[in-house]
């Protein structure tokens, strides 16, 4: 067993030999918290191996520390290094500064947002591998296994594992969802959602009588949040005056009138309307949002033209290859959209750290 070192410097400063022992001199809370960080960080890079760097925990990979992790006074820390850059939206309701963030040991992180940062801080410090044949050969050997959809979403499972969708299946509330912060990040959006539920109700009547300021208050995690308020205000009197209150009614009904109705409200185009319909559990629409139809179009599954409707509508018929059951196209939405906010960003696309590059029709283009 590896003994404890003592520093030369400061022979009384108290130096662990192995994360057991770094972990052993920890309050129950903090030994905790760092241990499922250490179970996701384990299976997100099953090759490294654990040592001490610096003091504190570490994992190396390939010869070079991938991350860090260790316990201060009042908080735990994760150091996966300037990757945090990349997941900005993802890590704004954390502590962080450069290469680091800050936790409190009775809120650990997110093992599938843990998995991601060590993934792509792995990506990172991986040595170029050496492509065997530039130019045509090399496309022309891609080529010979052509990627379906059915894998490209396996393989995006396999990245980002399991991720939270909408925070309800109600279709009134899904569309209060999709106005109530608009372009704030997800989990501000997330936020603002909760405090409407908790501070205002999310019924039609009960946002048709809340004041003006109480729903500003909700619309301010996203920009123009007064025209916002005033949308919600308008779900409202639209649920009310159309749908006698009950939208879910309206969209149990036929799927050409359940789409029309969703169009009526603020903010709810066709894509919009699909994506209720999916995560309400009407029917089986993969219905992309930006990010994602981004990502088919890059993979070569739907051709981008200059009419936004145009891919959108050929990203539909590329959705025929996935099994047609809600839950199945509700993962493969969120997979998809997952990835193009990651990692198939439309400016600067991380095609070196995409698990999708060697069949990807955009990063094949671009060598």
């Amino acid at each position: 067993m590896a003994r404890a070192k003592r520093s030369s410097r400061n022979p009384e400063r108290w130096r662990p030999g192995t994360i057991d022992g770094y972990l052993a001199r920890l309050t129950l809370e903090k030994r905790a918290a760092l241990q499922k960080l250490r179970g996701s960080i384990q299976s997100a890079a099953p090759r490294a191996e654990e040592c001490i760097s610096y003091g504190i925990p570490a994992f190396r990979l390939d010869g070079r520390v991938l991350v860090w992790f260790g316990a201060a006074t009042r908080h735990c820390s994760f150091f996966p290094g300037a990757v945090i850059e990349e997941f900005e939206e993802e890590l704004a309701g954390y502590d962080t500064s450069k290469g680091t963030v800050r936790f409190s040991p009775d809120e650990p992180l997110p093992a599938s947002l843990v998995r991601r940062l060590v993934k792509a801080r792995a990506a990172r410090i991986a040595a170029p591998k050496k492509r065997p044949i530039e130019g045509r050969s090399a496309r022309a050997e891609s080529s010979r296994g052509k990627m379906t959809l059915r894998e490209a979403v396996r393989i995006l499972d396999e990245q980002y594992g399991k991720l939270a969708g909408p925070p309800t299946s109600d279709p009134f509330e899904l569309v209060l969802w999709e106005n109530v912060a608009y372009l704030a990040s997800p989990g501000k959006r997330r936020e603002a959602f909760e405090q409407l539920r908790k501070t205002v109700g999310t019924t039609p009547a009960a946002i048709a009588g809340a004041p003006d300021g109480l729903l500003e208050k909700v619309t301010a995690r996203g920009i123009l949040w007064k025209a916002f308020a005033e949308k919600l205000r308008a779900c409202a009197r639209i649920a009310l005056e159309e749908h006698g209150g009950d939208l879910a009614a309206v969209v149990r009904g036929p799927l050409p009138a359940a789409k029309r109705a969703l169009r009526a409200y603020p903010g709810i185009g066709e894509p919009g309307a699909e994506k209720i319909l999916l995560f309400a559990g009407r029917d089986a629409l993969l219905a992309p949002d930006s990010n994602g139809l981004r990502v088919l179009a890059r993979l070569g599954f739907a051709r981008e033209e200059k009419s936004y409707a145009k891919t959108y509508a050929a990203a539909r018929d590329a959705a025929k290859a996935l099994p047609p059951a809600v839950r199945a196209m509700q993962k493969a939405h969120l997979l998809l959209q997952e990835h193009g906010r990651a990692l198939c960003k439309r400016t600067a696309p991380r095609c070196e750290a995409c698990p999708l590059t060697r069949k990807c029709a955009y990063a094949l283009g671009a060598r």
